[in-house]
Parts: C-alpha cells; structure tokens; sequence
C-alpha cells in the first residue's frame, strides 16, 4: 500500500501580492510582469511538490513485480489498464499497484494529471468498455482504492450501466 508523502497534504501555493493581482489588467506588458512574479512567488511551493511527486514515484518504483489480480481475467486486463496509465503519467516503466492503494495518491501530480483520462482511452481500446471521466472522478474525491475501481469496471463490462461505489461496512 502506498504511504502519505511527506508534507501531506500538499501545501496551497501562497496567495498573489496586490501588485501582482494588479497586472492583469495592462495587456502584453502587465502579463508578462505578473507571469514572472508569480513564478518567483511559487518556486518554493513547486519544490514541495515536486519532491512529494517524487516520493510517490519512488514507492511505486520500489515495488515487487508480482501481479495482485489473477493472471488472464478481466479484472487483470482492466488493472493493467490502469498501471499502463499510471505509468505513462508518472514517467515510469512499469508499475504494479496493490489492490488497497489509494487512487488519489497513485493518481496525484503537482499539475494536472491525465491518468484517468488515458485509463479511460486504454479500457475502450485493449478492454471494450467506454467509460466517461465524470464516472471516474467520484473515485478519486471519495479515497477509494485500485481495486475498487478495477472492480467496479468489470461489474459495469459483466452488466451494463454506470459505473458504482460499493458501500464500505
């Protein structure tokens, strides 16, 4: 299972000086002047998070290759999917995710992070199942675990219909 990085949670990035709230309004010249203040006023903050990025990169890259769903079934065609996206938007080789990770650290990025978007494009190509991103979201926002989304796209491939959350006893 994949432990909270540390910081965590992620810091806000610090709030923009009036001055720099200001230079939105001068075309051209006011834009290029708030860009560079703001890139001065978030480096510190971009560190953080590109080490807890890091650090999250590194557990997956020290993990065991073995496999955590049965070789040949759906449910291992559809965890492959998502380790094949996990992968690509981490910059990594090959990753294996645990059946109790949590989705919301495997998928966390510093900016905006695609693994949802190319797990949906690779479950409609190698799988057969066309699933829309406001179906995945829920996911994330609620800590669910790889397998409760592995599992919850095998249910929806076995039976029609949108994809569920399980309730949790």
């Amino acid at each position: 299972m994949l432990h909270e990085p540390s910081p965590w949670p992620p810091p806000d990035p610090p709030a923009p000086s009036r001055f720099e709230r200001g230079c939105r309004f001068v075309p051209i010249a006011g834009w290029l002047v708030g860009l560079c203040l703001r890139a001065r006023r978030c480096a510190p903050n971009d560190a953080v998070l590109e080490a807890i990025h890091d650090q999250i990169k590194e557990q997956l890259d020290l993990r065991t290759k073995a496999d955590a769903w049965p070789e040949g079934s759906l449910q291992h065609r559809v965890a492959k999917c998502l380790e094949a996206a996990v992968a690509r938007e981490k910059g990594l080789r090959d990753v294996r995710l645990h059946r109790d990770d949590p989705l919301f650290l495997v998928c966390w990025r510093p900016c905006d992070d695609l693994t949802l978007l190319n797990f949906a494009f690779a479950l409609e190509n190698q799988v057969g199942l066309r699933v829309r991103l406001d179906e995945l979201a829920p996911f994330l926002e609620t800590g669910r675990t790889a397998a409760d989304l592995v599992d919850s796209c095998c249910g929806r491939i076995e039976g029609p219909g949108p994809l569920r959350l399980s309730r949790r006893g």
